[in-house]
């Protein structure tokens, strides 16, 4: 645990009024969860702002951990503890359990295997959102940390503050913004209901919050690098794409699904920018080799309409194959 306490947080705070609410989502992060919440404590702001930890129903010791901090922060971290697993009974954490506790006029996302580095990383954003108010998301550049210890920078677009379009978001496919680095305004959280209401439970929530945030006026992008995504880490998404075929399959149908939906709840005004990020997402799951041959097979079969080249796919999945193996050699997956 750092080693401060909360009147040194709070000592340059203009007002106790909270500004932004950071929260975290956990489960089974025992392992990484220290370094979440103390990158969020160390922060140094002139406004308040409030730690919201949910735990769904770890069986680590996540919940202890989680309540450690409680009894040292008490009016900054605040505790949601499940008894329950959430996220299995079709609950959204966002929806159901966060989004009504939030206090702040902005929430800073950070899961609870990741982690910030730049004790100025909040100030400096929510700076740059005061600056540019018609964006309702911010994101920076994040240190991707792979399982065997290195490091490469993440979505370093720019070395100036930009404002990415709503087009450009929907081609990143998710990989534009690192989730740790996300802030959002409270604009946005109608929008996220608005598209549970009709898709309870997509596969890959950041997706949608970096494109509902977007519309309509796009994307604030800052050149700070003050997070650490961690890739492959234990339980997460990534982990179990590449391990479990089931869970590959059914996330491979809800990103399309997730898509579609986005499609429909934007009017379909970037309806060309959807399609052409259709085509991307088919043909890169139609050349991953973790993927069932036969499910691979009917994918083709059911996106036949797109005019993907076999011998295209052909190519990149053979050339995906001699990849993972070369991953394998070196560290970079999980396993």
């Amino acid at each position: 645990m750092i080693e401060i306490d909360e009147s040194s947080i709070k000592q340059q705070w203009a007002s106790d009024k909270v500004l932004v609410s950071i929260c975290c989502t956990a489960f089974n992060h025992e392992k990484y969860l220290r370094d979440a919440l103390d990158g969020f404590l160390m922060q140094r702001t002139t406004f308040a702002f409030e730690v919201i930890v949910h735990d769904d129903a770890s069986t680590d010791g996540t919940p202890e951990l989680i309540m450690e901090y409680r009894n040292k922060f008490p009016s900054i971290v605040k505790p949601l503890l499940q008894t329950t697993n959430q996220y299995s009974q079709g609950k959204m954490i966002f929806i159901d359990f966060i989004f009504p506790k939030v206090r702040g006029d902005y929430l800073a996302i950070c899961e609870g295997d990741d982690y910030w580095i730049d004790r100025n990383k909040l100030q400096k954003q929510i700076d740059y959102m005061i600056q540019f108010p018609q964006c309702n998301i911010s994101f920076h550049p994040a240190i991707g940390l792979r399982n065997n210890g290195k490091k490469n920078t993440l979505s370093k677009s720019s070395d100036m503050v930009k404002i990415f379009s709503v087009e450009d978001v929907i081609l990143g496919g998710g990989d534009l913004m690192p989730t740790a680095s996300l802030i959002l305004t409270r604009k946005v959280f109608p929008k996220l209901e608005s598209l549970y209401a009709i898709y309870p439970s997509p596969p890959v929530w950041d997706v949608a919050i970096q494109f509902l945030g977007a519309l309509t006026e796009g994307a604030l992008y800052i050149p700070i690098t003050a997070a650490v995504y961690r890739i492959f880490s234990e339980g997460s998404w990534s982990e179990k794409m590449q391990k479990n075929k089931d869970f590959s399959v059914a996330s491979t149908q809800g990103v399309l699904k997730l898509y579609r939906e986005l499609n429909i709840i934007s009017q379909s005004n970037y309806e060309a920018s959807f399609k052409e990020m259709e085509v991307l997402i088919v043909k890169a799951y139609l050349s991953d080799p973790g993927l069932p041959r036969q499910f691979r097979k009917k994918l083709l079969e059911t996106y036949s309409h797109l005019g993907l080249k076999k011998l295209e796919i052909f190519y990149l999945l053979l050339f995906n194959r001699i990849k993972n193996i070369i991953k394998k050699r070196i560290g970079y997956t999980a396993t």
